[in-house]
């Protein structure tokens, strides 16, 4: 095999070494199910465009004041003037030093006092932005359990439901039958409204954890499925 080639093999495998090595792995989606209520303030927090705006702005405001010292204030200024004398026909050229004492007599210290100012205000809008946060995700977190324990119970009282109805299938008379297909048929309509309802609360608490809302094909294809079973067992379907 010749150079050229070992050079150019050797040189792919290093541009495949260094992608493999830069290129981040893929994260795994963030589940609601075992997240706690510090957890999603925490993260709300973090996610937050508003957080990340006023911590740059107070980090510039501080920036500007750690540069308003004193020594700074006491730079010397220099000034280099240049002429022409008329009478000996020579160049005149003359350097100057000086201090601008105005920022040591009160001009720097009136910056100082407006950035500290915007400093305190800064921090002042960041504790408001992150109360602000946690009563947001605090309120939507609650009513996503609570959707999460309707939708729990509905699904037992359908599973209690639909034991009577087989029960009445076997042993019950007709109106047993119809009555009892009637409460399924019930239960699986309000097992619908919880679960799009569960799916509505989840997508606007992810969304005020600055998330992607998800919804998988295996959830819709449940609705889906819990529809035919209405159509298939109501009255006129049978």
């Amino acid at each position: 095999m010749s150079k050229i080639i070992k050079a150019i093999l050797l040189s792919l495998c290093l541009i495949n070494l260094s992608y493999s090595e830069e290129t981040p792995a893929p994260q795994p989606a963030v589940t609601l199910k075992r997240m706690t209520l510090e957890d999603a303030v925490e993260l709300a927090v973090a996610n937050s465009v508003e957080i990340r705006k006023a911590a740059v702005s107070i980090r510039d405001y501080e920036t500007k004041l750690s540069e308003e010292t004193v020594w700074n204030w006491l730079q010397p200024n220099l000034s280099l003037k240049g002429g022409f004398d008329t009478e000996t026909f020579e160049p005149r050229v003359g350097l100057g030093i000086g201090i601008d004492l105005r920022d040591v007599m009160g001009r720097g210290k009136k910056r100082r006092r407006t950035l500290n100012y915007s400093v305190e205000e800064g921090r002042k809008s960041l504790d408001s932005l992150k109360a602000a946060i946690r009563i947001k995700v605090t309120a939507g977190y609650k009513e996503y359990n609570l959707s999460k324990k309707k939708l729990k119970g509905i699904q037992e009282t359908l599973k209690t439901d639909e034991a009577l109805l087989k029960a009445a299938e076997d042993t019950g008379s007709n109106l047993e039958r119809l009555l009892t297909r009637s409460m399924v048929n019930q239960d699986r309509l309000a097992l619908i409204t919880a679960q799009l309802e569960l799916s509505r609360v989840e997508t606007s608490l992810r969304e005020l954890l600055g998330l992607t809302p998800v919804t998988t094909q295996e959830d819709i294809d449940n609705i889906q499925m819990d529809f035919r079973e209405i159509l298939e067992n109501s009255p006129s379907g049978k």
